[in-house]
């Protein structure tokens, strides 16, 4: 139920910024495992413009911390046949926590999604600027989020930076 609650949240707070315009990448957790284009994926990822589904290359890299030791994975992202949704596929392994960077080729925009130790989803982050439009996710974040994990802390919102 933990992940359904936060795929709800995930959905309407990353859903309402690609409303007012520009582009926007979200987070659809867990994925549909009726469907057969993300059927056993961890989660699908979604880029627009505006509102409309774009067919932008989402890259991403799955950033963790495994027993104290810091590690960097190149994440598998593959199309569906629907424009502007991408499957990820879990290529992390289950020890540790991690974030996982998602980053939308030629826009400066990323996503981070975070697995806790339990290898539960832990949050979903778009980080914006002031005037709400995406942005990348900096490195101390990242270093900043996995230590909030393997603490087992809760994660705060990503400050708003121009």
């Amino acid at each position: 139920m933990k992940r359904l609650s936060i795929a709800a949240l995930a959905t309407i707070a990353l859903a309402a910024p690609a409303i007012a315009g520009g582009p926007w990448i979200s987070v659809e957790l867990p994925a549909n495992p009726m469907d057969q284009a993300t059927r056993g994926a961890f989660a699908v990822v979604h880029t627009y413009r505006h509102a409309d589904p774009m067919p932008f290359v989402v890259t991403g890299s799955a950033e963790g911390l495994v027993s104290g030791q810091r590690r960097s994975l190149p994440m598998r992202i593959t199309a569906t046949g629907r424009t502007g949704t991408m499957a990820v596929q879990k290529t992390w392994p289950n020890d540790g926590v991690w974030v996982l960077k998602l980053g939308v080729d030629g826009m400066q925009m990323d996503a981070a999604i975070g697995v806790g130790i339990d290898g539960e989803v832990a949050f979903v982050r778009v980080p914006t600027t002031r005037g709400g439009a995406p942005r990348l996710l900096a490195a101390s974040e990242v270093e900043a989020l996995l230590r909030s994990l393997a603490a087992g802390e809760r994660v705060a919102s990503l400050s708003a930076r121009n």
